[in-house]
């Protein structure tokens, strides 16, 4: 009773079923899901600045993308007690997650090495390397 007001909302969600506590307990749900965010945000990066020879910038950016996990995660668990149906959602989100992974693998493959090659840096400026193994055809 509390949607009926909006016009056009009751294509999304069921307006007859949610109530003034549903939408105090989606606000909650919120709340603490941003209060995670920012925990999660905070010893993700603390605990990846110990690691010898990652840049700043990239325990940053994965520190970041991990507290927006879990803060899309808490939205997800709060949108079914405003009576939305979040099962197309996920179906997507879990599609697009899928072709990311497979059509991502060579490029997140050729990203970590280059992560291992930067942490154990294994070639200085000035230093010249020999490569005396040789080809062979079959």
């Amino acid at each position: 009773m509390l949607f009926q007001t909006v016009p056009g909302i009751d294509e999304f969600v069921d307006v007859n079923s949610v109530t003034g506590w549903d939408v105090a307990a989606a606000i909650a749900i919120v709340a603490v899901a941003v209060g995670v965010s920012a925990l999660v945000r905070r010893y993700t990066k603390k605990s990846l600045t110990s690691i010898k020879g990652l840049p700043e910038e990239a325990a940053a950016t994965i520190a970041r993308a991990a507290g927006y996990t879990a803060l899309l995660v808490g939205v997800f668990l709060a949108l079914p007690y405003l009576g939305i149906d979040t099962q197309p959602v996920m179906i997507l989100l879990l599609v697009v997650g899928l072709l990311l992974f497979f059509g991502g693998r060579p490029l997140m493959e050729n990203f970590s090495a280059g992560i291992i090659l930067q942490a154990r840096a294994p070639f200085g400026v000035g230093r010249s390397e020999k490569h005396t193994s040789e080809l062979q055809s079959h």
